[in-house]
């Protein structure tokens, strides 16, 4: 940028030395710094003090140096040890110029004429050349050069009398290290041997000072174009530019110091090798060096730093993926008699709270390596092109104008970072600024760091280079992919930001502010914001008993509340074989490390706004016990999004099973609002889109077997609290076609008193494959009736709903067991007659527990004219493969025994018959009347001979077989 001010190290100065020596630069000769006005009476700033205000556009500066020299035998001074082939001066950090500060000459004519006008002097040179046969001084002005595309700057001297020499001072940044000035002269002439070299750049090359020492000089003492006598540095005439004043160089704009200005020197008899990016390499010993140093600047609370921001967002509906253009305005001081603006060291943006990443942003996204993007380097870069997030735009009134005379400007592009590989990733975040342009690379490292509550970002670039600008526009890609959403909100939102210049450790802390509505065009946000989900859920199968996957899908329009609870609840008879699968421990549901055989599915989380939102799929684990719940599931999702890995994101499910028809609710914990998990904080909102869960594990699902009009239902929960219920239709079909035998079987024992009644076994068997039992309408004998100072000890209906456990002993009356292939264990529990106040007869209630689960079995009591009839109306749709309910004698029997007198208290002469109903699920019936056996009878005559004539039978085998 400002590189002119090097130009002044390019040349050389060299005193005569008195003996023999080495190649290199005569030892304190070198000198360089910059001068203030107050008394420069000579041709290059002689009697001029040092300027010590920083950021100042300093009078002049001058860089002078001398080689070491031996006397030839004619009498003249010779290079010692060999001839100059290049000088190198590294100015210090701050030290910049502006190309524009005069007009420029082409390089043509200076080689061909030295002919360049006077108003593109920047300022004079001494140059003392070995000739021939003598040493020579020559007075030459310094011309503002047009530099060849891909130059910063460049700037030339001619000497034409007595030996023709043109030489060229290149000036760059040094982008692969400080980003400071350097200028180099190269492949410098033989034919005039460089003894002494001093350079003085004017801070305003075209102000009237100067006019005395502008123009055409030559050599050897006598003007020939121009307004000095060189020799004794009068003015023979004044030469003014046309050029309005406008200041060259500036001074470092920090106050801190010592700062140093370095020369490196080599020669054609052993040139000195460069780096990679053309600096000199100091390993070489061929390089022969100087430095000096200059104090501290002072000053620096004089200078005004007063820069602004604008953000502007590509869209401003609100919960859109959008583009973003942030602005940094950092305004130049035009006055070239006055202090020019500060550099930028540290700058510190703050998004709006809502303004966060975009889940969707990582679509397809990569990272850039640190090698990719070759910081400090002046390599190609090779980030992948999925890396870039935006562009970047550097304007600098020190950069060379473009052909309409415009400011000149680097582009360049904007990267994600690639983190540390095989890591999981933790916020702050980082981002590459690249922008090239003009032989300059800038290639920055920032980061970014959200908060891990709110998502909110704060990015950071510190140690910025020191050199001027006055924009810097960067832009992040819009679209569905974009790396930015806007805020969920309407309102307005404020960017903050903490700027501090190298002048100060205080800064400015400018602030821009931008709308968003709910259309993006004007229109108010309702309030509150909607929740209307969508909701679809059901198997992919609608064969009635079938074997089947269960599908649940739940999305949300962008500008809605964000999803954060779902409660879902399936109808009667969808069911999962629990027992086929081996239950997910505690320990590894909590951090999502089930074993792959506690696999029943697949769950698919969508995030971000937008058409395009982030998708991510893990694995649903059946687990054991959770929050109250008999079973439970673990979701782990692993939360790998483009290159970064946050580790696994796990949520939890409890499923309860409704006691009276088996159904299954889903009751999931909340939802992550943040992309959080153990390891770490990503500070990435969630911003949930959508949700699919697919329970497709082979033989493990099944539907009910009714055909009846159903619905999954459920209530989805918004982070704001609000709440939708959501319901999705559910039919089977094919409900004809299951079969339906199941097999009903009583019996009582043969042996009854009055004191402990009667018994009575039932047993109900049924096949697989078979539709489920839906009710159970049986009617006991007379023989058989209920027995009424049991039912006055009935279990009150308050006391049975808040525990059964305490319901009195008198109430339990029997006991009953269910196998079911759902369970790895039967079901069984007591049998408990349940009080209504009165209402009604006692119900006799059948409690049975396995694996956390509890069924409750309702049997409702009528008796009329001495016949107790008993109906189970809601028997679940869950298949069983037997059930057997005891209903033992005993004091508490719930069956008394009217027998007649000559029965002597058995039943064993009594024929028994129990009018039995059995409704299927599928609607089908089966209606006998049940035979009641009676055990413990003694065998009768018949009896006893069938198994004689079987003894018999097994005796004449036993003797065939010897």
């Amino acid at each position: 940028m400002r590189a002119l001010a090097l130009a002044a190290a390019a040349l050389l100065l060299l005193s005569p030395a008195t003996a023999h020596a080495e190649f290199g630069i005569e030892p304190g000769s070198f000198t360089a710094g910059p001068f203030t006005s107050a008394g420069a009476t000579g041709f290059l700033g002689e009697g001029a003090g040092p300027d010590a205000q920083a950021s100042d556009h300093p009078y002049e500066i001058t860089t002078s140096f001398s080689m070491n020299t031996t006397s030839s035998t004619q009498g003249e001074r010779l290079p010692d040890g060999g001839d100059t082939r290049e000088v190198v001066v590294q100015m210090p950090l701050g030290v910049v110029g502006d190309p524009n500060a005069t007009p420029h000459c082409s390089q043509a004519i200076l080689r061909t004429s030295d002919a360049c006008p006077n108003d593109t002097v920047v300022g004079v040179m001494r140059l003392n050349l070995a000739l021939a046969t003598s040493d020579k001084t020559f007075y030459v002005p310094v011309y503002n050069m047009s530099p060849s595309r891909g130059e910063l700057a460049v700037f030339g001297f001619h000497v034409s009398k007595g030996v023709q020499v043109t030489a060229f001072i290149h000036v760059r940044v040094r982008s692969t290290s400080d980003y400071g000035v350097t200028a180099t002269v190269s492949s410098i002439s033989q034919i005039g041997r460089p003894i002494e070299s001093a350079v003085t750049l004017w801070g305003v090359p075209a102000d009237p000072s100067h006019d005395p020492w502008r123009g055409s000089h030559a050599q050897e003492g006598t003007v020939t174009a121009g307004c000095v006598q060189e020799l004794s540095g009068e003015s023979t005439g004044s030469c003014p530019s046309d050029a309005p004043p406008r200041a060259l160089l500036r001074d470092p704009t920090a106050c801190e110091g010592p700062s140093t200005t370095a020369l490196h020197v080599d020669s054609w008899q052993r040139p000195g090798l460069l780096d990679a990016f053309g600096e000199p390499d100091l390993t070489d010993s061929a390089w022969r060096s100087a430095t000096v140093s200059q104090p501290a600047l002072t000053g620096c609370e004089k200078l005004v730093f007063n820069p602004s921001i604008e953000v502007t967002p590509e869209t401003t509906r609100v919960d859109s993926p959008s583009g973003y253009t942030f602005n940094l305005h950092v305004p130049q001081s035009e006055d070239p008699y006055g202090l020019a603006t500060p550099d930028l060291r540290d700058a510190t943006v703050t998004l709006p709270p809502g303004v966060a990443i975009s889940p969707a942003g990582a679509n397809g996204l990569a990272g850039c390596t640190p090698t990719e993007i070759g910081l400090h380097t002046e390599n190609p870069v090779t980030c992948p092109d999925a890396s870039k997030l935006g562009t970047v735009r550097v304007q600098s009134p020190d950069l060379p104008r473009n052909a309409d005379g415009s400011e000149g400007a680097i582009n360049g592009s904007v990267y994600l970072g690639a983190p540390a590989s095989g890591q999981i990733t933790a916020p702050p975040y980082t981002i590459y600024l690249l922008a090239e342009g003009y032989g300059l690379t800038i290639r920055l490292q920032g980061t970014v760091g959200p908060n891990p509550l709110t998502g909110q970002l704060t990015t950071t670039f510190s140690k910025n280079p020191q050199l001027p600008f006055d924009d810097l526009e960067l832009h992040l890609f819009g679209g569905p992919r974009a790396a930015l959403a806007t805020p969920p909100d309407c309102g307005s939102y404020t960017t903050t930001s903490q700027l501090v210049p190298y002048s100060s450790q205080l800064g400015a802390t400018p602030s821009a502010t931008f709308a968003t509505s709910f259309d993006g065009g004007g229109a108010p946000c309702p309030s509150p914001l909607p929740f209307a989900p969508s909701f679809t859920a059901g198997s992919t199968s609608t064969a009635a008993g079938a074997f089947s996957s269960f599908v649940l899908n739940i999305s949300r329009p962008d500008g809605q509340q964000a999803l954060s609870g779902i409660s879902l609840t399936t109808p009667p008879g969808i069911s999962g074989m629990l027992s086929s699968v081996p239950l997910c421990a505690e320990l590894q549901a909590a951090q999502g490390t089930c074993p792959a055989a506690s696999r029943i599915g697949t769950a698919t989380a969508g995030a971000g706004a937008g058409s395009e939102p982030f998708r991510a799929s893990g694995p649903v684990f059946l687990t054991g016990a959770y929050k109250g719940a008999p079973f439970g599931l673990s979701v782990a999702i692993p939360a790998v999004a483009g290159p970064f890995n946050f580790g696994t994101v796990v949520v939890r499910s409890a499923i309860y099973v409704d006691p009276h028809t088996a159904q299954i609710t889903v009751l999931s914990d909340p939802l992550p609002q943040m992309v959080d998990t153990s390891q770490t904080d990503s500070g990435v909102p969630v911003a949930l889109h959508s949700v699919s869960i697919d329970v497709d594990r082979p033989g493990f699902m099944f539907n009910p077997t009714s055909c009846k009009p159903m619905a999954v239902k459920g209530t989805l929960g918004s982070n704001r609290s609000a709440t939708s219920g959501v319901s999705s239709p559910f039919q089977v079909d094919g409900c004809q076609g299951l079969a339906f035998k199941p097999s009903f079987r009583v019996s009582t024992q043969a042996r009854t008193s009055k004191t402990s009644g009667a018994s009575l076994d039932v047993n109900v068997a049924s096949g697989s494959r078979q539709a489920n039992i839906a009710k159970v309408d049986v009617s006991l004998p007379k023989a058989l009736p209920s027995r009424l100072t049991t039912l006055q000890q009935a279990c009150t209906e308050a006391q049975f709903a808040a525990n059964p456990a305490a319901c009195p002993a008198a109430s339990v009356v029997g006991i009953a067991t269910a196998h079911t292939p759902v369970l790895s264990v039967p079901l069984t529990g007591p049998a408990y007659l349940v009080s209504h106040g009165g209402a009604a007869f006692p119900d006799l209630v059948l409690v049975l527990q396995g694996e956390g689960v509890t069924i409750e079995l309702v049997g409702n009591t009528n008796i009329k004219k001495g016949i107790t009839y008993s109906r189970f109306e809601a028997v679940p749709d869950a298949p069983f493969s037997t059930f057997e309910l005891k209903l033992p004698a005993g004091p508490h029997s719930v069956l008394a025994a009217t027998l007649p007198a000559q029965a002597k208290g058995s039943m064993c002469a009594q024929k028994l018959t129990m009018p039995t109903m059995i409704t299927a699920q599928s609607g089908a019936q089966v209606t006998q009347t049940t035979r009641i056996a009676v055990t413990g009878c003694a065998k009768g005559k018949h009896e006893k001979k069938k198994a004689r004539k079987a003894k018999k039978v097994k005796r004449a085998g036993a003797e065939r077989g010897r």
